[in-house]
């Protein structure tokens, strides 16, 4: 249920409309559906968007992760992806 709260967030934050239900499941769930999703604080230094792109530490820390979990565990013709998911802090948790 939070997910849904925090998508519609993520959907007036960042303009997307996406209708992500909630997924339960460890790593190798994730890896099946080749999607990892993250919520991230929007803020001014850790997370923003600019112009359309993402921008921040923690924009730049997921694409790393996401260059490292296709190196690992990545096959070819189907990425992983690292979805940032931007939500208030409060929610972070329960999120």
């Amino acid at each position: 249920m939070d997910w849904i709260l925090t998508a519609a967030l993520a959907a007036s934050v960042t303009g997307l409309n996406q209708d992500i239900g909630a997924r339960t499941g460890d790593l190798d769930a994730m890896l099946e559906t080749h999607v990892v999703r993250v919520l991230v604080p929007y803020s001014r230094t850790l997370y923003f968007n600019d112009r359309g792109k993402q921008r921040g530490l923690t924009a730049d820390t997921l694409r790393d992760f996401e260059i490292f979990l296709n190196k690992k565990y990545g096959k070819k013709g189907q990425p992983i992806s690292v979805v940032a998911l931007p939500t208030t802090r409060d929610r972070l948790l329960s999120g």
